[in-house]
């Protein structure tokens, strides 16, 4: 069964940030526009297998790798919960959920 994709606040703003990110540093949405894409590919196969990513610490939270970007998420019986997308190029210390 395919699960609902909910894309939380904090994972939105996050993918906003990091278009921005791109954006300015490129000056062209070329790079933010293949970024949206992976995610929303990453999300649809989580919607279609969600116990592919990798567990983590934090209970009931996975990992999608894309790229060099993380999706962190929730699986429950009904929806996938995607709760942050992280760049693992940060200083894993100040990731808050």
């Amino acid at each position: 069964m395919v699960k609902e994709v909910i894309w939380t606040e904090k994972s939105v703003r996050d993918r906003l940030y990091i278009y921005h990110f791109w954006f300015t540093h490129n000056q062209s949405t070329t790079f933010s526009e293949k970024l949206e894409l992976l995610f929303t590919e990453s999300a649809q196969l989580l919607a279609k297998f969600p116990h592919i990513g990798t567990r983590t610490n934090i209970d009931g939270v996975r990992i999608k790798v894309v790229r060099s970007f993380k999706i962190l998420y929730q699986v429950t019986p009904d929806k996938i919960l995607i709760l942050r997308i992280w760049d693992s190029r940060q200083d894993p210390k100040t990731l808050k959920l």
